[in-house]
């Protein structure tokens, strides 16, 4: 059997297409008691870099959640591009927050938010 082949048996195909995969990741146990609306999103332009703005809030109108949350930024072949930003901290309160990213160059042209529990 030839390596190839036996690479097609032992692994097994993601069904969603890197393209398709969502923007706005929620982790753990967030889903539930987070809310994202459309992002605002300003594509590289003029040796500007991609930049991403995106409103989210909590479900209920009780306690505050602390959450870390990062942009990932990646070329046009869904490359990631380094460094990858650090996590940042915050506590979600009853008020609707903007969470900014921006890339650090001119080649990123995607980009993915993605949303924890704090650690």
């Amino acid at each position: 059997m030839s390596a190839d082949a036996r690479h097609r048996l032992l692994s097994k195909t993601d069904p969603l297409l890197i393209g398709d995969y969502p923007n706005v990741v929620v982790l753990e146990g967030l889903r539930d008691k987070l809310v994202v609306a459309q992002p605002v999103i300003t594509r590289s332009v003029n040796g500007r870099p991609l930049a991403v703005a995106v409103p989210v809030r909590r479900t209920s109108w009780t306690g505050d959640i602390p959450i870390q949350y990062r942009f990932e930024f990646y070329d046009a072949d869904m490359r990631p591009l380094e460094p990858m930003p650090d996590w940042q901290v915050m506590t979600m309160s009853q008020a609707q927050v903007l969470l900014r990213g921006n890339a650090l160059d001119d080649t990123a042209a995607n980009w993915r938010l993605v949303l924890r529990p704090a650690r």
